[in-house]
């Protein structure tokens, strides 16, 4: 069973492989001349700007959400009269899914409590008490 996968493995190494090591290959002669590796180095630079566009907006939007988080904890942020009124929402939904939770699981105990009755009760009957 291993020996299949394993020969899978070695398979999909062997395709992919060849594409990886030639990757960088400086002997490529498609970036012999200085106008291809000027627009290989202007590329790749644009590349980097764009993951640094998208790192910076992903940085600032957390930074935000965090500031907003300390502002609410303190009491002092803009909106704090809607977020309690959220969040003392959320804590009475929070209190009745616990309650109901509670019942359940005291259902689930007295039911498993009246199937073992029963079956102590089948059990004798089919003893003959």
């Amino acid at each position: 069973m291993k020996t299949p996968v394993l020969t899978c493995a070695l398979l999909a190494t062997s395709l992919v492989l060849p594409s990886q090591v030639m990757a960088d290959d400086p002997l490529d002669p498609e970036m012999q001349t200085a106008e291809a590796r000027a627009r290989d180095a202007a590329l790749i630079r644009q590349l980097n700007l764009d993951m640094l566009a998208i790192v910076t907006e992903r940085d600032r939007h957390q930074s935000q959400g965090w500031r907003d988080y300390a502002l609410f904890k303190e009491g002092k942020h803009p909106d704090q009269l809607a977020y309690n009124a959220r969040y003392s929402h959320y804590q009475s939904e929070l209190a009745a899914y616990e309650a109901g939770r509670a019942r359940h699981q005291d259902s689930q105990r007295q039911y498993q409590l009246a199937m073992e009755a029963w079956r102590r009760d089948v059990a004798d009957r089919s003893r003959g008490y």
